[in-house]
């Protein structure tokens, strides 16, 4: 007779192999854009926090219409830092603008697969995508594992690279 598989163990669903959610700070998601509007608004940086689990730092950002929401941290990212989201916003770090505004060759991060899902690519410490090229409709973005990816001209993305890249320079003891 042999042991248990770890994954037969892990399935009992005790606290050793449950996930601790009472301490994630909160899901990193774009608002919905009915919320945002159709203007570019301006938001600010309200704070930089630690998500346990998650080696990208979140900023709560509070927009001047007074939505809240968390979003990953790009590199130079400051408390109080004005940043703009919208079609019209420049391609500044921070900035959150749909990938039809975005000039080609631009490193972007949280991306969203679908307009409107929060964004789901590029959102780990260090890594990015870069807007290769944009035809009629459609967005061709080179991922991070170097694959291209073609999507929706409408789907937001955060200019810059996510912060906390130097994770691997200092090894955990």
């Amino acid at each position: 007779m042999g042991k248990k598989l770890l994954q037969q163990r892990a399935g009992r669903g005790t606290a050793v192999f449950r996930s601790p959610s009472h301490i994630k700070v909160a899901p990193a998601r774009y608002p919905p854009q009915e919320k945002l509007g159709e203007k570019t608004l301006i938001a600010y940086v309200a704070e930089l926090l630690h998500d346990p689990g998650r080696w990208t730092p979140l900023a709560r950002i509070i927009t001047a219409n007074g939505i809240e929401f968390y979003t990953v941290a790009v590199e130079g990212l400051g408390i109080g830092q004005e940043i703009q989201i919208g079609l019209e916003a420049p391609p500044l770090p921070g900035n959150i603008l749909p990938l039809k505004a975005i000039p080609e060759g631009t490193k972007i991060c949280n991306i969203e697969r679908r307009p409107g899902d929060g964004g789901t690519i590029a959102r780990r410490a260090g890594s990015y995508a870069v807007l290769v090229s944009k035809t009629p409709g459609k967005a061709l973005i080179q991922l991070p594992s170097g694959k291209m990816a073609e999507l929706m001209e409408n789907c937001r993305a955060t200019i810059g690279v996510p912060a906390g890249a130097g994770r691997l320079e200092k090894p955990l003891l």
